[in-house]
């Protein structure tokens, strides 16, 4: 098939410069071929420009970057192309465009830069539908040996998720921001979560019930899920006087950012392990373990209420 290109032409006079600055988007699918009918939008990245190996103290090592990035201009076409003019554009600012097919594709985007010599090209992909779906590992474990909020493997062990009745609680995490996401039950095939669907025709093998259930080691694969951000809650069994010792920023809510053909485990620092992993730790009054007290001596120098 020959590779028909979607020409995105951005056009902009630069004061320091007195040009126009001439850009190609190349709109493709994963298999190289075009797409055609598009909305687009045209926004100034105003994140921080980071080289690799280039110590700069304006790093996100140091600082954050503006969360706002202004947009500039947007459209849409059922054509091949569309041309535009971005005034007032100095060379060297950064742009971010965004295109949304109109059918058929997930959305995709690349960086525009306005070099010195008013021409460039990007090329962005957008997935076809249907995408793979994403999975969450979750791993539940009593926190004792020491209570640092991590598992200390193998000193510390899962919780059985059989013997105890510990809820796994799922969520769409926009929900956390004041959006209606809430409480997920279903996967993203609008069936129970825990349905199994046969490898070979998709068909329902076996229908879920709902419930996230913890394995006799701590552990739940939480799978058939549509790629995003969600937060996950485990809420221990009344009267057991378990308390969650492990959290991200404070709250009882621990978030998985998951992509398509999202594999079991996650690396984020050090060797992978779960997606998600939440400690609890017990109180006690065991002889064995209470051996006594110990002495602290200080000076406080400085309170408040």
């Amino acid at each position: 098939m020959t590779h028909r290109t979607i020409f995105f032409w951005l056009f902009a006079l630069a004061s320091s410069y007195g040009h126009a600055a001439v850009f190609t988007v190349n709109v493709v699918n994963q298999d190289g071929v075009p797409v055609s009918g598009f909305r687009w939008l045209v926004e100034q990245d105003t994140t921080l420009s980071v080289t690799p190996g280039v110590r700069d103290l304006n790093s996100l090592s140091l600082s954050f970057h503006t969360s706002h990035t202004p947009t500039v201009m947007q459209g849409e076409t059922a054509a091949a192309s569309v041309t535009a003019d971005i005034p007032a554009v100095v060379f060297g600012t950064r742009y971010f465009v965004s295109v949304l097919p109109y059918a058929g594709y997930q959305m995709g985007g690349a960086a525009l830069a306005i070099p010195a010599t008013g021409a460039g090209s990007v090329t962005v992909v957008v997935n076809r539908h249907v995408i793979p779906t994403a999975q969450i590992t979750l791993f539940v474990f009593e926190d004792n040996h020491p209570i640092n909020n991590i598992p200390d493997l193998p000193a510390e062990q899962g919780i059985d998720g059989t013997a105890n009745a510990f809820s796994v609680l799922l969520f769409d995490a926009a929900g956390q921001y004041g959006i209606a996401g809430g409480r997920i039950s279903k996967d993203a095939f609008n069936n129970p979560l825990g349905t199994e669907y046969d490898p070979a025709t998709q068909a329902v093998s076996k229908l879920g019930d709902g419930v996230i259930h913890l394995s006799s080691s701590g552990v739940a694969v939480i799978k058939n899920l549509a790629p995003a951000k969600y937060g996950i809650q485990v809420v221990p069994p009344l009267g057991q006087d378990w308390h969650q010792t492990s959290t991200i920023e404070g709250t009882k809510t621990v978030d998985a950012w998951v992509k398509p053909n999202e594999p079991r485990y996650f690396v984020e620092f050090g060797p992978p392990g779960p997606h998600v992993f939440i400690g609890f730790v017990r109180t006690t009054n065991n002889a064995a373990v209470l051996k006594g007290g110990a002495t602290i001596t200080g000076k406080i120098v400085n309170m408040h209420a």
